[in-house]
């Protein structure tokens, strides 16, 4: 009713990226297997490239996975994404970024009895 009147707020277009099971994060080094769900809410197709990058406390980033996702307006898509990751100090960040900061998930792996 409010959208008849011209009173409705704009629909922003946006990207949604989250893990797929959060609650089952990887918790040692070796090839991790990080499934990440990608929602387009853009209001047009779009491709997505992403990057996994791994970082220790210490150190800087390297990108260590890649890929590309296409997607329709609306649609959404789980990657399973196979992260290689060696554990560097006493801890690593792995991150999974859409192209930005903005568009970017991650978490702490624990090395050598590290806290993450």
């Amino acid at each position: 009713m409010l959208a008849d009147l011209g009173v409705a707020a704009p629909v922003e277009p946006y990207t949604e990226i989250a893990f797929a099971t959060p609650d089952a994060l990887p918790t040692s080094d070796g090839v991790l297997r990080v499934p990440f769900t990608v929602r387009n809410g853009e209001g047009a197709a779009r491709t997505y490239a992403w990057t996994a990058t791994t970082r220790p406390s210490d150190g800087a980033a390297t990108t260590v996975a890649t890929g590309r996702l296409s997607l329709a307006d609306g649609a959404s898509a789980t990657v399973r994404a196979r992260i290689p990751v060696t554990c560097a100090g006493s801890r690593t960040r792995v991150d999974i970024s859409l192209g930005g900061a903005h568009r970017t998930i991650g978490f702490w792996l624990a090395c050598d009895g590290g806290t993450p």
